[in-house]
């Protein structure tokens, strides 16, 4: 979806970091969260906004608080964090 329908697959991208950062998933590894931030950014990409989703992304796991901050160990590092 990220070629044919961008907008659809960043949104879609950012829905499942939304639920990882909220603490939702079963097993959840840091390949899921990779995955989940690459693709939404493959997508961002291709609708020629991926600095606005980075910002988005970056705010995103800034403000999480579930749990152990698994997101914000996972993507800290190439968030900036």
């Amino acid at each position: 979806m990220a070629e044919t329908e961008p907008l659809f697959a960043l949104e879609a991208g950012m829905a499942a970091l939304k639920w990882l950062v909220a603490g939702y998933g079963y097993e959840v590894t840091a390949e899921d969260v990779r995955s989940a931030y690459s693709y939404t950014l493959e997508a961002a990409e291709t609708a020629d906004c991926k600095p606005e989703t980075f910002v988005r992304i970056r705010t995103l796991v800034a403000e999480e608080v579930a749990g152990d901050r698994f997101v914000t160990k996972v993507l800290g590092p190439i968030l900036g964090f």
